[in-house]
């Protein structure tokens, strides 16, 4: 089975028993995972492969939200009981993830509740995350958040031509497209990306990040 970061905290006996009842799913380039609105019933831990995060935003304009990689997980909300999702989440390459349903899950917590701390674990960390892109989005530069924006799909991707357009990287900067398309031609001309139609080369990560923690 493979290790995934955020059930690091847990105790051996309930990490194996959370991915026990796991099950490999298999998405191609493009495939949608589930849509917003639909009904949640599983969590996803991402094995390989990325997916994009997006919802609909003003005028039913899509919009990028996130990008989770390898040891990544979304869908959580669907273990606290029956809701709908809140997002679409499609896959951006071949991917795989191991899915735990909300049934599997509550016949697991019935016969060991401290398993219910798997489920603090996964709130929580939403949580900080949340709060981390809150206080990004009131006090950080624009530059800088379009910098770790790019730095931090790179991370998550594991590699530096990242498909994204200009208008994604407006949207996960929590920004304007005008304001982004200025900040990445300067970080082109600065020589620490390069430019495409729909793509973005970070041809030098250090230089960006260093960039980042200049502003």
């Amino acid at each position: 089975m493979p290790s995934f970061p955020i059930l690091d905290g847990l105790p051996e006996r309930e990490r194996a028993d959370l991915l026990g009842i796991a099950h490999r799913r298999r998405f191609s380039r493009g495939e949608v995972v589930f849509c917003a609105g639909a009904e949640a019933d599983s969590l996803h831990l991402v094995d390989t492969g990325c997916f994009w995060v997006r919802r609909e935003g003003p005028g039913g304009r899509s919009m990028l939200l996130a990008v989770v990689g390898p040891r990544g997980f979304f869908g959580e909300l669907a273990l606290l009981g029956p809701s709908r999702r809140t997002a679409t989440v499609v896959a951006a390459e071949a991917a795989t993830t191991l899915a735990v349903s909300r049934a599997a899950f509550d016949e697991l917590r019935a016969r060991q509740p401290a398993i219910d701390r798997a489920l603090a674990v996964f709130l929580g960390a939403q949580v900080g995350e949340l709060s981390a892109k809150l206080l990004d989005a009131m006090y950080t530069p624009v530059e800088t958040r379009v910098c770790c924006s790019l730095l931090e799909v790179c991370q998550r991707w594991g590699r530096k031509r990242l498909p994204l357009t200009q208008q994604d990287v407006a949207e996960l900067a929590g920004t304007t497209r005008p304001t982004a398309n200025r900040i990445l031609h300067q970080l082109a001309g600065d020589g620490l990306i390069d430019l495409g139609r729909s793509w973005v080369v970070v041809t030098d990560p250090e230089g960006l990040e260093r960039r980042s923690r200049s502003r």
